[in-house]
């Protein structure tokens, strides 16, 4: 009897071990899931920034390969249809990914997405084209990568700031060497006239007493150099994005107390002399959230920095190259040399004026200011050669590792588990400044 029980106790103990180290493997196995699907689909994947972008995720999708998992990718162009990039997220569940990574189209219509994912509890990440706010929080299992437009706009607009006052301080550094130089030449000057005129000895009596001068009366014309550049009442383009609300833009004068004292332009910048800076700007796209973030910061900084504007005309021109530079040659026909600077919602559009000024044949240094922002490898290419001033660098690389880190930790099972993950909702990656000083710490050609 005593046998029969030890040898049913030690069966007991031998199943219960058993059991254990069966569920420590199927958990170990949760953990370590081999095999992931991707569905990805672009709002155009002709677009350089997100072709740009892809080849960022795919680096980051080989390096996960070469570490032993099975990932597979089905990407989709929706060329511009919210309509076709419905379909392909129905066909993209029915293959059953594990997580979908989506480039709206518009970014107002997210709906029928959001609600065939949920229905298939599939996780959802934005990116590049960000979805209104309250879209994003309808549902636990939605996320957003990206960057801030807003951040994109300020930062073009101190670019053009920073340069304004550089050339500026260049031009008065210049100006004060002259007057030293006079300065220094005049008594040498003075002196020889006086001994000239005069033979020793008669100096006391053949010389005029000097005529007095009276301390209130104004220098003479032309001495202060600085009676034009300093005056406050400049008009503004009191422009602020109005136009994509609707609204006419304000060019009344501001006082003294409603803004910054003017700063006085470079010549080099206002070719006129007027002491406004003539604007064209470049629109990416109506109505899309980056084109009006940049639009209007880049604008209320340079307000801000004390720079008067005029702006003299946009264009829409959809982030493309060719249909900027179509844009650029009819503005060129109206506006002809009017134009001192070119602000631009992206590299692409940028390059298309440039193109444009070639195809013209507009001398280089007859050429307004170019602002670009992406910092492409062509855009960056461009500021390297000094055919645009600069650019603002969205960091596609940062962005897709971000994106593809997140859609794996979704992916795997136990990543999918509400509690288990330390995702945030929303990741915004920090622009930089691309100028012609350290545009070589970025990727420009050698």
């Amino acid at each position: 009897m005593r046998v029969n029980r030890r040898s049913f106790l030690t069966w007991i103990s031998v199943v219960l071990l058993l059991f254990s180290l069966s569920a420590c493997k199927t958990s170990e196995k949760r953990r370590e899931k081999k095999k992931i699907k991707i569905g990805i689909t672009l709002y155009d994947s002709h677009d350089t920034f997100i072709t740009g972008y892809m080849s960022a995720f795919d680096k980051e999708v080989a390096e996960k390969r070469g570490e032993g998992y099975e990932v597979d990718v089905l990407r989709f162009n929706a060329e511009g249809s919210q309509s076709v990039q419905n379909e392909q997220v129905e066909e993209m569940l029915q293959n059953s990914c594990d997580v979908l990574c989506i480039n709206l189209v518009d970014r107002t219509a997210p709906s029928e997405i959001i609600d065939m994912a949920k229905k298939k509890n599939t996780p959802v990440i934005f990116f590049n084209r960000e979805l209104v706010e309250e879209d994003l929080y309808r549902w636990n299992q939605l996320y957003y990568v990206g960057a801030d437009a807003k951040q994109s706009g300020i930062l073009q607009g101190e670019l053009v700031a920073e340069d304004i006052l550089a050339e500026a301080e260049k031009e008065a550094s210049g100006r004060e060497e002259g007057k030293e130089g006079e300065l220094s030449a005049e008594p040498e000057s003075k002196e020889e006239s006086i001994s000239s005129a005069e033979e020793p000895g008669e100096a006391e009596t053949t010389r005029k007493p000097e005529e007095e001068t009276n301390p209130e009366e104004p220098a003479p014309e032309g001495v202060t150099e600085s009676e034009d550049i300093t005056e406050s009442e400049t008009e503004w383009a009191g422009e602020l994005g109005g136009r994509l609300l609707g609204e006419e833009f304000d060019t009344t004068v501001q006082s003294k107390t409603e803004s910054r004292e003017s700063v006085a332009l470079p010549r080099s910048v206002d070719k006129n002399g007027d002491g406004k800076l003539q604007y064209v700007l470049f629109e990416g796209e109506a109505g899309h959230q980056d084109a009006i973030m940049r639009t209007e910061y880049v604008v209320s900084t340079l307000q801000k920095k004390g720079i008067p504007l005029e702006r003299l005309g946009y264009g829409i021109a959809n982030w493309s190259r060719a249909e900027a530079q179509s844009r650029m040659m009819q503005l060129y026909s109206e506006l002809e040399d009017k134009i001192e600077l070119i602000l631009s919602n992206n590299d692409d559009m940028a390059l298309g004026v440039l193109d444009a000024y070639d195809k013209i044949g507009v001398q280089k240094d007859a050429r307004p200011w170019i602002y670009g922002i992406d910092g492409t490898m062509a855009g960056i290419n461009a500021v390297k050669k000094g055919a645009m001033k600069a650019t603002v660098y969205n960091d596609e690389m940062a962005q897709a590792k971000a994106l593809f880190n997140i859609a794996f930790q979704l992916a795997t099972e136990d990543g999918g588990k509400e509690g288990d993950r330390d995702i945030q909702k929303i990741t915004k990656i920090p622009y930089r400044k691309v100028t012609g000083e350290n545009y070589a710490e970025f990727r420009a050609e050698e």
